[in-house]
């Protein structure tokens, strides 16, 4: 019996996880906070991290914002192609 050749979805997985998902760990743990929880008021931009607020920049609050909603959405991406890769591999 011939094994089945892995789908290519690892090479997504991986492209995602070098472009957001480490990027976003990376910063957040960096810059102490994420704008994902944060806010803007009065034209300042605001990381909250467990109650503490960071003022921070406009580009580190925008930059937050995209990583942290590129790993949003990168998350049910991997689990998709893991789970059909799993399914692929079993028959």
């Amino acid at each position: 019996m011939k094994d089945k050749p892995p789908m290519k979805g690892g090479r997504v997985v991986k492209f995602l996880l070098i472009s957001f998902i480490a990027p976003f760990v990376l910063f957040t743990v960096w810059m102490g906070g994420s704008a994902l929880n944060g806010y803007i008021e009065d034209g300042k931009y605001f990381f909250d991290d467990r109650g503490r607020n960071l003022e921070v920049a406009w580009y580190d609050f925008y930059l937050s914002t995209f990583l942290g909603l590129g790993t949003i959405v990168s998350l049910p991406i991997i689990g998709v192609i893991g789970f059909f890769n799993s399914i692929s591999r079993k028959e």
